[in-house]
């Protein structure tokens, strides 16, 4: 009976497995495209509802929040793999990213934090087209044929280049005056458009060339859909008037995409499939004890993060209740950056344990 029953579940496990590539890029896709479309929607009976309003922050937040869902990755089997051999990079220099802008704040000079803040705007966008990378590298073998080129690389970080220069200077101006950025703005926002327009032309020449206008059995619609749309990612940023809107769909969309990018790695990887293998009910316990963590270590971290940006210091403290609070909204700014730092190794599949740790996460979309 119990061969019989194994039986059985290998071969609707194969069948759920078969159907995970699908069910992984419509999540995917969805995460990305909902922002694009509820942001315009509800920012355009923003003024007028309340409840528009709530859900308007509550889904920018709950965007936000994604950068602390690294802190699961600490806890991951597979991840610590990596962790656990490289701990200068994932114990010692989150720490000095931390106390570096905790002193930043602490010295509470205004010149240096308009600079720090277009840097870390402009690494924020970098980071987002750095994921839109690694999203193209894993659909695109899945949604057509072959890998990621160089030049396909080299076109959606183009569109990175666009997003860094007009990104930072309209979502708050009163932030960046006297910099560079206020300073040469015209001339910025002129070179990103013509940049962008340059960008678009020859992304659609090539798609057209390579994946459209070509022989019916090579034509790869959906992968020339997804070049396009990731290459032309900021296009929003010139065509929507309200730049908060348009902040929104960006770092909504960028987060969601996170969440099922780490969803997926939870339920997934070599200790899970081992045990599946051997002890199937232990195996899917694992899986969602595994998911169950990502959630908590989330939702608490997140939690923790908001406290840290309305603390009240305590007068037991000898320094001045100002200072304090300079310090711990350092600390608090800091994550967004341990979050690049994190991100920039474990995915960054050029090293090969990044790569193993990848296949053994999304083992269902290499398969053959």
């Amino acid at each position: 009976m119990q061969t019989s029953t194994y039986t059985s579940t290998t071969v609707d496990s194969n069948k759920q497995a078969s159907n995970k590539p699908l069910k992984f890029i419509i999540l995917l896709l969805l995460a990305t495209v909902i922002p694009f479309i509820a942001g315009p929607l509800i920012r355009s009976v923003y003024s007028s509802s309340d409840i528009a309003q709530q859900l308007f922050y509550l889904l920018l937040m709950v965007g936000g929040y994604h950068q602390v869902a690294s802190v699961y990755l600490y806890f991951d089997n597979d991840a610590k793999k990596i962790i656990n051999q490289h701990k200068w990079y994932f114990y010692f220099w989150p720490l000095m990213i931390a106390s570096s802008i905790m002193l930043f704040y602490l010295i509470d000079n205004l010149w240096l934090e308009s600079y720090l803040l277009q840097a870390y705007a402009m690494l924020t966008i970098y980071h987002y087209q750095k994921q839109n990378i690694g999203v193209y590298s894993l659909l695109a073998p899945t949604l057509g044929k072959g890998r990621m080129m160089p030049i396909e690389r080299g076109l959606i970080m183009g569109g990175a280049l666009v997003g860094m220069l007009v990104f930072t200077w309209p979502i708050d101006r009163a932030l960046f005056q006297g910099t560079i950025l206020s300073t040469y703005k015209d001339s910025i926002e002129t070179f990103s458009l013509i940049l962008l327009c340059s960008l678009t032309l020859y992304t659609a020449y090539y798609v057209c060339k390579n994946y459209l206008f070509t022989q019916a059995p090579q034509r790869q619609y959906s992968r020339a859909a997804l070049l396009l749309g990731l290459v032309t990612f900021f296009w929003p940023m010139f065509i929507v008037e309200d730049k908060q809107t348009a902040f929104f769909m960006y770092a909504t969309a960028h987060g969601l995409q996170y969440y099922v990018f780490i969803a997926i790695a939870s339920l997934n990887g070599d200790k899970v499939q081992q045990l599946l293998k051997t002890e199937h009910i232990k195996g899917v316990l694992f899986r969602y004890y595994n998911l169950l963590l990502f959630v908590i270590l989330t939702a608490l971290s997140a939690y923790i993060w908001k406290q840290l940006y309305q603390v009240n210091p305590p007068s037991v403290f000898n320094y001045s209740e100002t200072e304090v609070k300079r310090v711990i909204f350092g600390l608090a700014s800091s994550i967004s950056l341990i979050h690049y730092w994190i991100d920039g190794r474990i995915w960054k599949i050029r090293h090969q344990d990044s790569r193993e740790f990848m296949h053994s996460k999304f083992k269902f979309l290499f398969a053959k």
